[in-house]
């Protein structure tokens, strides 16, 4: 369709091939999310844990969301950002971090904070928001985002995850354990 769309792009005005471009792009990241959502599910994922530096992953992450966020008028707070080492699979962790803030970005309105500290020994990174005065319409979201998430941390037992709705605001919790010596 990509391809037809291309080809065809001179002979259709600008803006309708750009709907359609992005129409595609939406269409295809549904697909990804599905597959990658089927393929947890059915244990056909390989984990591939390493030690790495969580916050690095995080800011990593955050720096892209925060162009997005700022298109939107709205400011991606990351605060401070000291090291946490921890072992998981690098791939799937950005993935949910990705999701999480999607999620933020998709539901929420005004600032997203994001946090990364030590508590007990464990890395805990918490994501926050305020909640849409109106929620998203029912054709708006598919649900995709908390549910690949849910399904590739359910993948990494020891990773805990936690959800909170209190009066306008949502936040998310997830905890790693502490990289052992």
């Amino acid at each position: 369709l990509r391809l037809k769309v291309e080809q065809m792009g001179h002979q259709m005005p600008p803006e309708f091939a750009e709907e359609l471009q992005a129409e595609l792009h939406q269409l295809a990241h549904v697909v990804d999310q599905s597959l990658l959502i089927a393929k947890a599910e059915q244990g056909r994922l390989i984990m591939t844990p390493r030690p790495f530096d969580l916050s690095a992953l995080v800011s990593e992450v955050a720096e892209d969301f925060s162009l997005v966020a700022q298109e939107e008028n709205r400011l991606l707070n990351l605060g401070p950002m000291a090291p946490q080492h921890i072992t998981a699979d690098p791939r799937y962790i950005k993935q949910n971090i990705h999701g999480l803030l999607e999620n933020a970005l998709k539901h929420g309105q005004g600032e997203i904070r994001v946090n990364l500290r030590q508590s007990n020994h464990n890395a805990v990174l918490t994501i926050t928001n305020r909640l849409r005065l109106r929620p998203a319409e029912p054709n708006e979201s598919l649900g995709l985002g908390l549910r690949a998430v849910g399904s590739l941390l359910a993948l990494q037992p020891a990773i805990q995850f936690r959800q909170r709705s209190i009066a306008n605001c949502y936040a998310v919790r997830l905890t790693f354990p502490a990289l052992e010596s």
